[in-house]
């Protein structure tokens, strides 16, 4: 995600300058002064190629010409000491064309970074999970590395950060809507303990279950007592009375009644037993339950179970588990539902007519 510097000033003060995401302590070691910056002659190649050492800033003198055509990526200023005098001193008409980015290639060759925008001018590091309002006019994304949650207008593109989660990793979320009160909640879960309640409108946020500690499976606990070991997927009841919680690490479905904010333990093992079982919810197993989507007339809940590679379904009217599709074999491959096979099933979604 690039800014323009000619949006922030013309010529940067200390705070513009922090204001572009410049670590102050890399700023504060400058050992370029900034005579050398001045009269510089570094081809903009080399300034956007990768990370410039210490040593070789040191030695070397950046043009007006070069950084007006640069964009300088985060990573590299990040192991560069210059001085904010040594930026200040930058010529305005160089620093009025000049893009400061903190977009990052990852391993995979993928563009990473955090910025609002329109379409494929924003930036994402590690979409995690998505959900779409009752209307179809808003998606919101659970931006992972980012600590954010980001809402795309779907009519616009335009990307915005509704929430931003300081010591929280959000993974999956699952929005709730009150036709009554008009009001929509995000719900929220950190990979490691916690489930988050997000108001969608204002961004407004607070812990909705979770102790932060390490976690077992108590039933019928306050919420804000109750632990959990990596909850991943999550699911509005129809209704909108009941969260569901796939417990990921305790091999189990959990129920957060929203009215009395309780935990209930509601299907597989309660004693983090792994294993592949159908049959009532009180004795049936999963391996490692990652996606759960719940359908829309109410009756079903489907569970998506990475460790089994299988998709399972539990009969809301009958308690029962019973297995929908998969072989239980690692793979890829179509045909009859107890044939076909998948790989890691960690996101699932019920079409709107069931």
């Amino acid at each position: 995600a690039c800014v323009s510097v000619a949006a922030v000033a013309v010529a940067p003060s200390p705070l513009a300058v922090a204001t572009l995401s410049l670590s102050p302590t890399t700023l504060a070691t400058s050992s370029v002064s900034t005579t050398t910056l001045a009269t510089a002659t570094v081809a903009t190649t080399a300034i956007t190629s990768a990370t410039i050492a210490t040593s070789a800033v040191a030695t070397s003198t950046f043009s007006a010409a070069a950084l007006a055509a640069a964009s300088l990526a985060a990573s590299s200023l990040a192991t560069t000491t210059v001085s904010t005098t040594a930026f200040a001193s930058i010529l305005p008409a160089a620093l009025a064309t000049t893009r400061i980015c903190d977009d990052h290639i990852n391993d995979a060759g993928y563009v990473e970074g955090n910025h609002d925008g329109v379409g494929t001018d924003a930036r994402f590091d590690t979409p995690s999970g998505i959900d779409v309002d009752a209307a179809g006019a808003a998606l919101f994304v659970a931006d992972q590395q980012n600590r954010q949650i980001r809402v795309i207008d779907l009519a616009t593109h335009v990307v915005s950060t509704l929430a931003t989660l300081s010591a929280f990793h959000p993974h999956a979320l699952a929005l709730g809507e009150n036709a009554l009160s008009l009001t929509k909640t995000l719900y929220v879960s950190d990979k490691e303990k916690q489930i988050m309640a997000i108001d969608a409108s204002s961004g407004v946020a607070s812990i909705l279950a979770g102790s932060n500690a390490p976690g077992g499976t108590a039933s019928s606990v306050a919420c804000l007592s109750a632990t959990f070991d990596e909850p991943r997927g999550l699911a509005v009841s129809y209704d909108g009375e009941s969260l569901f919680v796939a417990d990921t690490n305790n091999r189990c479905i959990r129920r957060i009644d929203l009215a009395g904010c309780t935990v209930v333990h509601f299907a597989g093992s309660q004693t983090a037993q792994s294993g592949y079982q159908d049959g009532h919810v009180n004795t049936a197993l999963f391996r490692a339950p990652h996606g759960v989507a719940a359908s829309p007339e109410g009756a079903r809940l489907h569970v998506g179970d990475a460790g089994d590679h299988r998709l399972r379904m539990i009969d809301l009217i009958t308690d029962s588990v019973s297995t929908l599709a998969g072989s239980g074999t690692s793979g890829y491959s179509d045909g009859v539902a107890a044939v076909a096979s998948f790989s890691r099933i960690s996101a699932i979604s019920v079409t709107a007519d069931g």
